[in-house]
């Protein structure tokens, strides 16, 4: 859930419950504009969070506390 949020950048749904699966890709293939919305969060997150200079600064910030 830190990756995807629920109802911000995506779905989430329990595991092992097809049902709640089935019902959160029903209610999507029903909602241009929420499949949109969501999209575009998630994208924008991934941006900001995961980026290759991000996570480049992350890992040299964990590295460098590691040496001290």
């Amino acid at each position: 859930t830190y990756v995807n949020q629920n109802g911000l950048t995506g779905l989430v749904v329990p595991t092992k419950n097809s049902q709640r699966l089935s019902g959160a890709i029903n209610g999507l293939l029903k909602d241009p504009h929420k499949r949109q919305w969501l999209g575009e969060n998630g994208k924008k997150r991934a941006q900001e969070l995961f980026s290759r200079n991000k996570l480049a600064d992350k890992i040299y910030e964990v590295y460098t506390k590691l040496l001290k």
